[in-house]
């Protein structure tokens, strides 16, 4: 994606910004750490590999190579949901992930346009899920 239409700062930039603030919560924290990251927020994956912990994915960004490979490579247990007209999925990207997928109907923000009850219903899907998944860690 053109650098102008997400913002100001390269992708790379973005990345080491959103893993700074990451290595700022975690560290000197000894509970349990869970992250949870939507969008530009899944730029942190590479650290979030690096501290080891659980992840849970919403509409990352599949088509960056930064994203993709931390996740694909992920060391600890992850969910990940993504809409499927989201212009940052990979389908093969999202089918060689471990841990489960939830593909829900919508864009980026989950939106189904003109039809609110899909739209309703794919943000259940993942907000079910993803309280599932957390239940367990």
């Amino acid at each position: 994606m053109d650098p102008a239409a997400r913002g100001a700062l390269e992708i790379e930039d973005e990345a080491v910004w959103v893993g700074e603030q990451l290595r700022a919560a975690a560290e000197g924290y000894d509970g349990r750490l869970v992250v949870v990251a939507k969008s530009l927020g899944t730029l942190a994956a590479p650290v979030a590999a690096d501290l080891g912990c659980p992840a849970a994915w919403l509409t990352p960004l599949l088509i960056e190579p930064l994203v993709s490979e931390a996740l694909l490579a992920y060391p600890a247990p992850q969910r990940t949901a993504i809409g499927e007209s989201d212009p940052y999925l990979d389908r093969t990207v999202l089918a060689a992930l471990s841990g489960r997928t939830v593909l829900v109907p919508g864009d980026h923000v989950l939106r189904v346009p003109d039809d609110p009850r899909a739209m309703l219903a794919a943000h259940t899907e993942v907000t079910l899920a993803l309280d599932a998944w957390l239940r367990h860690r």
